[in-house]
């Protein structure tokens, strides 16, 4: 009996180590913003666009800058709340001739 009570503690460490583990794993996928509030980040992208999906409303409201490699968000105040993922990427165009 001694031997299943030390199997079940290991047992369930792993199950903590392994929820831990996912949690550090999935917590840099989404972050949530709230109006007034503003998100830095550094970029390497030299020309930056962006795309927006899966939003349900108007985009009217949401700042986004692009400042010696900084891209800053920061939607208004009384930014309607809504879900959506924004996607960056460079715009690089290639002369051919």
């Amino acid at each position: 009996m001694e031997r299943e009570t030390k199997l079940d503690t290991l047992e369930l460490g792993r199950a903590y180590l392994g929820v831990l583990f996912m949690t550090i794993l999935w917590w840099p996928m989404a972050t949530a913003m709230y109006g007034g509030e503003s998100e830095t980040f550094a970029t390497n992208l030299t020309n930056p666009v962006y795309t927006v999906t899966g939003n349900s409303s108007s985009l009217d409201g949401l700042n986004i800058s692009f400042h010696s490699g900084i891209i800053t968000i920061y939607p208004a105040l009384n930014y309607k709340p809504d879900n959506f993922t924004l996607i960056f990427f460079d715009n690089l165009t290639n002369e051919v001739e």
